[in-house]
């Protein structure tokens, strides 16, 4: 069986302090952090999926911040995207990664987000292409994040499994 990927920010992936905060922790051999993903989901889906990480954290932070909260076994090494400044919305950017996830034999299955709504949102430009129609859209509203509207260019979920992988994962 194939395993597939669903893609996710780290802030998506994990309740984390300031950039600068994270880093000084780090390197104190410490984090004040807290993972959004259950074990139990993704224990359970961890046969059907792997979990890629879309960040502007520089790799190094993404991978110690992973290791520290027990994801490392779900969200690899070779599964983290470093996306410059600004480029997590641009749709090139992710055809590219697409690309990448499909060579690397973990195509696609689903994006989960929480940055702003509407045009300037990660979800928004996959949620115009035609060539992204396969690929679920996600958005997680986390404490901090006023959600005034509903983002009609994806699926609110709570948890992992609020998501359509989750239920074919399980047979649920």
């Amino acid at each position: 069986m194939t395993r597939k990927s669903i893609a996710l920010s780290l802030r998506t992936a994990a309740q984390l302090p300031s950039i600068p905060e994270t880093q000084r922790q780090l390197a104190e051999g410490r984090l004040d952090a807290q993972s959004r993903l259950s074990v139990a989901d993704l224990e359970a889906m961890n046969d059907a999926y792997v979990f890629a990480i879309v960040t502007t954290h520089e790799r190094w932070e993404v991978v110690e911040v992973l290791d520290a909260l027990g994801l490392a076994p779900y969200c690899p090494a070779e599964q983290i995207v470093v996306a410059p400044k600004g480029k997590r919305q641009d749709l090139e950017h992710w055809r590219r990664w697409r690309a990448g996830f499909e060579a690397a034999g973990a195509p696609l299955a689903a994006v989960i987000d929480n940055s702003e709504k509407g045009p300037a949102s990660v979800l928004w430009p996959l949620s115009l292409a035609p060539d992204f129609a396969g690929v679920n859209l996600y958005y997680w509203p986390y404490e901090g994040v006023a959600e005034a509207e509903r983002m009609p260019e994806a699926i609110r979920i709570d948890r992992l499994s609020d998501t359509k992988e989750y239920r074919l994962a399980t047979g649920g």
